[in-house]
């Protein structure tokens, strides 16, 4: 059938799985235990189902034929609490902190929300600027940490409780639980002396816990334990890398730091170089490639053969070693990751193999009827995708290659990815499929041809463009005419009644449910809606539209005309490769996340406040003159912000040189700042920026079918409907990152 590559909605709710089993508890198998029942062992399909289960996370799955019944019901009720109370949790307790009141600010009111101003008091009364976030008031900011820390206490301490089969689970939750009690801890002694006694504490542990719990979780785990092998390779080229500045600095301070006079531009020829911690901070500063060859034109105008100097500096340690760190770093980084997904890949292997001796039978192959027991095995557990009963044959002749109405284990291999499938049975026509005069208006909309649907529409949208851009530049030329203007939205407002005429003829033929599969057409249908309404109510005598609401319709419908690029298969191609390469680069994107959150709390304790606009130690700086004060650590949500900036940018000096002015130990801005250079650029983007350029070149150099086009082999139509298959997973840009054999891992033994 019809196969898109857009993601699905979410999965299922709980009640929706349940509902399913109850349904069919009354038939010849029941999935779903109840009372005596629970102190048996299980079954061969609950053993099966816990062992797919366990390949789908990769993990060496158990034997289970001793494990009881009521230890899968304590598992699956652990599963439910993780899918839908601790990591909700875990998420809003992460956002809490950018509504939460800076600990340098006033308590303020319990009830009442205090403007910045009073809470936030500044010397002099010096204004300053914050994200402009509501803040919570100290009763609702006190009511939501509490919740959210007993929810993750009470998930951790029902995960602890439980007989779990694998070592690694235990080691996760025992930390978890540890972390939330430091939590309990910390919020108890807040609520007590800042809160309740109304002392102003300006210190607490709640940002770096929340971090640690997020870098528990076991995906981030393994992702620091991966990056954790970096440490020694990396400090040996940052050794080489910041030895090469220190001894560039020492030689550029024994030859400048005695040359006092003055430039032809009347600058000190040894500015930047007038002492060893100057001279240390230029050349630093250099290797960033920051402001250079700023660090050298006061000498160099004075004396050319300086120049000499900053090119054996620059060619060493920004064409040499700062490429030889991020070689460094990503090939440390990706021979761990590689072990892992090997480890991963084989303990799938292993496991699918066990599931298909415990429900074969001794036999070799699996029956349609055993399948569909596993499947109801499964829809109990969130951890793998709901599949509705009415949509079991189709997996099964998916996995069943050979059409035999058996699954052999060469093709059981498969299963993984197949649930990462999405069947949806779509009606063949749309709303006015099935009278007789649609039938030209079918062969309209589907002509693949010029004179069809899509080459008018595209005829339409190029003319379309042409005018926006025209109307754009007079706009930005300020050229107001009244006249002109209403024949321009005059016009706009006959291509939104074409765009909304096309809209109706293609629902008249493609089923609303396979048009809106596609996330480009659902940006349409937004687009177009919108735009027309905005006509109608601008030809409307009655309804006033503002001109600003005007423009950003034009906006809209700019992007709107996005879609000609549609059109072109290349780009097409390198835009869906672009979203799973960001669907399969989630580890890489959270360890940015919680790096950037750890710095961000971070500098919110130690500069918080120190930004504002009467603050003397900022007069005449580059971060003053420059506006960059408005990137402050003055609450979270700037914080980040800031350091996203510098995360982009490699390193922004302005910000060095303003925090150690402002704080009373410079040495402690130095400190933070080098550090998150190091940690945040020189490693973690590192890893980011490499990880996701090789998923994109494994995807982009492969000419092979989406995994959705190689699996599903047959076209599956019943009487009037057709079906949409998409896939949700991630697991095959791994395999050809990581896996020489994308087959290996299966038939290993």
């Amino acid at each position: 059938g019809n196969r898109q590559c857009e993601p699905m909605a979410a999965q299922t709710a709980a009640g929706e799985r349940s509902s399913l089993v109850r349904s069919e508890e009354g038939g010849v198998y029941r999935a779903r235990p109840h009372g005596d029942e629970l102190r048996l062992p299980l079954d061969a399909y609950q053993r099966g189902a816990w062992m797919i289960e366990d390949a789908t996370k990769g993990k060496w799955a158990q034997d289970y034929s001793a494990t009881l019944k009521a230890d899968r019901e304590h598992y699956l009720a652990l599963e439910w609490t993780e899918s839908y109370l601790y990591l909700p949790s875990l998420a809003a307790i992460l956002a809490l902190g950018m509504f939460e009141v800076p600990l340098w600010c006033n308590n303020g009111s319990w009830l009442e929300e205090t403007s910045i101003s009073k809470q936030c008091m500044l010397p002099g009364g010096s204004d300053a600027y914050f994200s402009e976030l509501p803040y919570l008031p100290k009763l609702w900011a006190c009511v939501i940490e509490g919740l959210l820390i007993g929810l993750l206490l009470a998930t951790s301490l029902f995960a602890a409780r439980a007989n779990f089969p694998h070592a690694e689970d235990v080691g996760h939750n025992s930390l978890r639980t540890a972390l939330c009690w430091v939590m309990v801890a910390d919020f108890a002694v807040f609520v007590l002396v800042n809160q309740y006694l109304n002392w102003n504490m300006s210190f607490r542990l709640s940002g770096f816990l929340r971090v640690a719990l997020f870098f528990a979780f076991p995906s981030m785990w393994q992702a620091l334990k991966n990056t954790s092998t970096i440490i020694l390779p990396f400090l040996q080229v940052a050794v080489l890398l910041f030895g090469t500045v220190l001894l560039f600095a020492w030689v550029a301070a024994m030859a400048f730091d005695d040359i006092t006079g003055l430039n032809h531009e009347g600058q000190p020829i040894n500015e930047g170089f007038e002492s060893l911690g100057a001279s240390v901070y230029s050349l630093f500063e250099a290797s960033t490639t920051q402001n250079f060859p700023g660090q050298m034109i006061p000498s160099f105008i004075k004396y050319r053969l300086s120049f000499f100097f900053f090119f054996v500096f620059m060619v060493v340690t920004v064409m040499i070693f700062l490429n030889l760190v991020l070689a460094v770093v990503y090939n440390a980084y990706s021979d761990a990751k590689r072990t892992q997904m090997e480890a991963y890949f084989k303990n799938r292997a292993y496991s699918l193999r066990k599931a298909f001796r415990v429900l074969s039978k001794g036999t070799k192959s699996v029956t349609l009827d055993s399948f569909h027991r596993i499947i109801k095995n499964l829809n109990r557990c969130p951890a793998t995708p709901y599949i509705r009963e009415a949509d079991l044959d189709l997996y099964f002749s998916t996995l069943d290659d050979d059409q035999s109405q058996t699954i052999e284990i060469n093709e059981f291999y498969d299963l993984c990815n197949i649930l990462q499938f999405s069947f949806n049975r779509v009606p063949t026509a749309g709303c006015a499929g099935n009278l007789p005069f649609c039938q030209p208006i079918e062969a309209f909309v589907r002509s693949e041809e010029w004179l069809g649907l899509d080459g008018i529409v595209i005829v339409v949208l190029a003319v379309n463009s042409v005018l926006v851009v025209i109307q754009s530049l007079r706009d930005l030329a300020d050229l107001d005419d009244v006249a002109e203007d209403n024949a321009w939205s005059a016009v706009n407002f006959a291509f939104s009644i074409l765009y909304m005429c096309e809209l109706c003829l293609r629902l008249c033929v493609v089923p609303f449910i396979e048009y809106w599969s596609q996330a480009s057409n659902k940006f349409d249908f937004f687009a177009t809606v919108t735009l027309f309404s905005a006509g109608v109510c601008w030809a409307a005598p009655q309804i006033y539209v503002p001109e600003e609401m005007l423009r950003f319709f034009l906006l809209l419908q700019m992007l709107r005309l996005l879609r000609l690029l549609s059109r072109v298969p290349q780009l097409t191609f390198i835009i869906g490769c672009m979203v799973r390469m960001m669907q399969a680069s989630s580890e890489a994107i959270g360890l940015l996340f919680g790096v950037l959150y750890l710095y961000a709390f971070l500098g919110v304790l130690l500069f918080g406040g120190l930004i504002y606009d009467l603050n003397p130690a900022l007069e005449g700086t580059d971060y003053r003159d420059s506006n960059f004060d408005v990137l402050n650590f003055n609450d979270m949500a700037l914080g980040m912000v800031s350091l996203f900036a510098n995360l982009v940018t490699a390193f922004v000096p302005e910000f060095y040189e303003a925090y150690t002015a402002v704080h009373t130990y410079p040495i402690v801005a130095v400190a933070f700042w080098v550090s998150f250079y190091i940690v945040g650029i020189l490693v973690i983007f590192n890893i980011f920026a490499s990880f996701i350029i090789d998923v994109f070149l494994a995807q982009y150099e492969s000419n092979e079918k989406s995994i959705a086009e190689q699996e599903t082999t047959s076209t599956h139509v019943a009487a009037g409907f057709k079906v949409v298959t998409t896939f949700r997973g991630s697991d095959d840009i791994y395999q050809k990152v990581f896996m020489e054999d994308e087959d290996a891992a299966a038939e290993e033994e």
